[in-house]
């Protein structure tokens, strides 16, 4: 049996409820002023638990409406007079460049945001940071937004290499340099 659209979306509405608990215990946590006693690697575990439920619910929820509205059309093209026109726009599918390209972007979003966290964490915590995980954050985020804003596929080298990457690799190692001086002089 196939679970509907509305059971994901009352799950998400749910978990999303939750979270917002959930961050404000993280934020408390990343300023110190949460409870001492609390371990950063079953905080991490939440925060990844997390992440991971609402995409996978919203996820859920997205294919359960598409599937519901396809059925839908599907049975009223089936039982109207007019059996070729469709009474529903049919969404566009995805190429395959597009879904490259959404899920290199969400992995370096997620790389850059848990190299930053990681990081910050570190080096208020422990007193010492990683200059490699502090030259990757920007490389990862300086990247999405490149993927973002221009139509490439990420999977394939173009051939030569256009010069909106050579300044993203410049612009990304600046921005290194300036995260590592600022985690070496605790400016954030």
């Amino acid at each position: 049996m196939k679970l509907g659209y509305k059971y994901y979306r009352n799950n998400l509405i749910t978990l999303a409820i939750l979270s917002v608990a959930c961050l404000g215990i993280f934020w408390d946590h990343l300023r110190g002023k949460g409870n001492p006693k609390d371990e950063p690697s079953a905080l991490i575990l939440i925060a990844v638990l997390m992440l991971a439920g609402n995409v996978g619910l919203f996820i859920a929820m997205r294919r359960a409406k598409k599937r519901e509205d396809s059925e839908r059309l599907h049975q009223s093209t089936v039982s109207s007079p007019e059996a070729g026109r469709p009474l529903l726009p049919q969404p566009a599918p995805l190429s395959v460049v597009q879904r490259r390209r959404v899920v290199a972007v969400c992995a370096l979003l997620a790389l850059s945001v848990a190299a930053f966290a990681w990081n910050w964490h570190t080096v208020h915590y422990s007193g010492y940071y990683d200059k490699k995980i502090a030259f990757v954050a920007p490389l990862a985020l300086v990247f999405a937004v490149l993927f973002v804003m221009f139509r490439d596929d990420p999977t394939v080298l173009q051939k030569p290499i256009p010069l909106r990457v050579w300044a993203a690799w410049a612009l990304s190692a600046a921005l290194g340099f300036c995260n590592c001086y600022a985690l070496s002089h605790r400016l954030y």
